[in-house]
């Protein structure tokens, strides 16, 4: 059975996935960026994108801290 507390040596794998995925977003973002600039719908999912994504983060943070 598991328990509350993830091990500490998961950590930096989880950053580390964390950080690649955020260079493969900019780098998407960078290239889509021109052709969707004045689509509201395509704004409004990245936004939303963001904004989930940090709360996850922050849901993950405090959950195990």
């Amino acid at each position: 059975m598991g328990s509350d507390w993830p091990p500490s040596d998961i950590w930096p794998m989880f950053f580390a996935n964390l950080a690649i995925w955020l260079v493969v977003g900019i780098l998407i973002a960078l290239i889509f960026s021109k052709k969707l600039e004045n689509n509201k719908v395509f704004k409004t999912i990245g936004i939303s994108a963001i904004l989930l994504s940090v709360i996850g983060i922050f849901y993950i943070m405090f959950k195990f801290d």
